[in-house]
């Protein structure tokens, strides 16, 4: 009932948004009541089919604006006194949201190039934490491909990466390992051949070039006795680089008959106590010697005791003891050589067995102690084939205990 009032109410919801042109009250004789007159407003047909708490919409077009215009049927007392009418432009409306979704859009826009940004910088970097180790990867294999076997990786990383590059400072350690073992190897080899190749050409040429009255038959036979020693040594040799290329290329021929093991031991054992005794070292071969015969390779056995006693013998100090047992058990014989002398390194054991492998920490006090580091895998491969196994046992500067099983069957 007070004009006033609905035409402040009507001019402050018009302000609400730049969307609505009008906010007026229609009442039921078709007086309108409005802030200000608009000549957008249409006035509606008959409404009292309108029921008073209906809401009703229509757009129309009034100067050149698409006008939607809301109503709503204002009853008192069940009696409807008028209509309230809001009138919103739609060409503003759609404008409003274009520049929204312009703006949305260019939002979107600038947030995915942020990102897209990111994102590169981001591969960038990764790109470079992946690619500088594998760059130091492909720089430590050629400086080992060139020959440089100190060469080491640093990579910081808990990853693959890291995990290659430890592998691959494995493996330089390894090459290392094989490179001073070649070199050993070598040295090895040129003195097994140079020694016994010197001493026989020496005494050939003693022989050619002594005048005969002046060579007696003691000194020939003295010469000749060296240098048929000399050449057994070069014999033994060649020989264990012939079985060893046989037992890797898994053709060693091992012939089982019925052998008897203890005879086959105490042959080897008196063969080598002349060794012993001129190093004051007390060889002894124990085990019953009622032992069952197996079947096994004679040769081959004693050649794996004669390279088991005479390690044993080489590494013992003076007035020590080599020690020959035989035990028998349940399906196989049980043989151990076990010496006083200086014993294994523990980070040595696994690699006893080895080819070119030779131990020498600890050799010092022995002198210069000479091999090829062929005997101890030739004497595995012997073992394996007669469905064997092979061990050391040792402690440093106590001695070591190699161990054999020969199968009874």
């Amino acid at each position: 009932n007070d004009e006033l009032l609905l035409l402040n109410y009507a001019a402050t919801i018009k302000k609400t948004g730049k969307g609505i042109l009008y906010a007026l009250f229609e009442d039921s004789e078709g007086r309108i009541l409005s802030p200000e007159k608009t000549s957008l407003f249409r006035s509606a047909p008959d409404e009292g089919s309108i029921k008073p708490s209906s809401l009703s919409t229509r757009t129309y077009q009034s100067n050149g604006e698409e006008i939607m215009d809301i109503s709503s049927p204002i009853a008192l007392s069940g009696k409807r006194i008028g209509t309230v009418h809001l009138g919103f432009s739609l060409n503003t409306i759609n404008r409003d949201i274009r520049e929204t979704l312009a703006k949305t859009r260019n939002r979107i826009f600038i947030a995915a190039l942020g990102v897209l940004n990111i994102g590169i910088i981001g591969a960038l970097m990764m790109a470079l934490k992946i690619t500088e180790p594998i760059k130091k990867l492909a720089e430590g294999a050629d400086a080992i491909g060139k020959g440089n076997l100190d060469t080491t990786i640093t990579v910081r990383a808990n990853n693959e990466l890291g995990f290659l590059a430890e592998k691959f400072n494995q493996m330089a350690v390894q090459l290392k390992e094989l490179d001073q073992m070649k070199q050993d190897f070598v040295s090895s080899v040129s003195h097994e051949l140079r020694s016994p190749l010197t001493a026989i050409r020496g005494y050939i040429d003693l022989l050619i070039n002594t005048p005969a009255e002046k060579m007696t038959e003691e000194k020939k036979m003295k010469a000749l006795d060296i240098m048929r020693s000399n050449t057994a040594r070069l014999a033994r040799f060649i020989n264990d680089i012939l079985d060893l290329a046989k037992i890797e290329a898994a053709q060693m021929e091992v012939t089982r008959i019925p052998t008897q093991p203890y005879k086959v031991a105490d042959e080897v054992v008196s063969l080598l106590k002349p060794l012993a005794d001129q190093r004051d070292i007390r060889l002894q071969l124990t085990g019953p010697d009622n032992l069952p015969d197996i079947p096994a390779d004679p040769d081959r056995l004693g050649q794996i005791l004669t390279n088991l006693i005479s390690n044993a013998i080489k590494f013992t100090p003076g007035g020590g003891e080599v020690t020959v047992n035989i035990e028998e058990r349940e399906d196989h014989l049980l043989f151990s050589v076990k010496d006083t002398g200086i014993g294994i390194p523990p980070e040595s054991l696994p690699y006893v067995f080895d080819k070119f492998r030779q131990v020498k920490k600890g050799t010092e006090r022995l002198g210069k102690v000479k091999g090829t580091g062929l005997g101890l895998a030739i004497v595995k491969g012997l073992v394996e084939a007669h469905q064997g196994k092979i061990w050391v046992e040792s402690t440093v500067n106590q001695g070591s205990t190699f161990l054999f099983t020969v199968s009874k069957s």
